[in-house]
């Protein structure tokens, strides 16, 4: 029998993939194959940084997640490392992308990578910090690839 609790689960666990490099890298193939090389650009930019950053201040501190992962290289301790967080600083910055191209259906998209936010931290691998950094960066970063491209 479903109950409550495995909907929320199973819900959390399908909305976790909005803020995922797979649905990011298929939204940049998406703008490529379209023609639209300016969205295509501002996606390659951000994507740069969106990484950079993050692994670059997981490089500096570590924080473990909330259900801490082991690992035995470098990169295994990049990825252990909670904060910020990656995944919602993607989906904030698709919804912020989102937002300044097309207002309203942006507006949603910030509904959206809200839950994103929230699926991170019901699926405890990450905390509040983690998620308002997170949001915060990819925001800010929506906003500076924004001025270039």
């Amino acid at each position: 029998m479903v109950t409550f609790k495995t909907f929320i689960d199973y819900f959390m666990k399908e909305v976790t993939f909005f803020g995922g490099l797979l649905f990011y890298g298929a939204l940049s193939a998406f703008f490529l194959f379209t023609n639209q090389f300016e969205y295509m650009l501002f996606f390659l930019f951000g994507g740069i940084l969106l990484h950079l950053i993050p692994f670059s201040i997981r490089y500096i501190y570590f924080k473990k997640r909330p259900e801490p992962i082991h690992y035995n290289s470098l990169l295994e301790k990049l990825a252990a490392s909670s904060f910020p967080s990656i995944h919602t600083e993607r989906a904030f910055f698709i919804a912020m992308f989102l937002f300044q191209r097309f207002n309203l259906f942006g507006s949603l998209a910030f509904i959206g990578a809200g839950l994103v936010g929230m699926s991170r931290i019901h699926l405890k691998r990450h905390d509040r910090v983690d998620v308002v950094v997170g949001a915060v960066l990819g925001i800010g970063i929506a906003l500076l690839v924004g001025t270039w491209t």
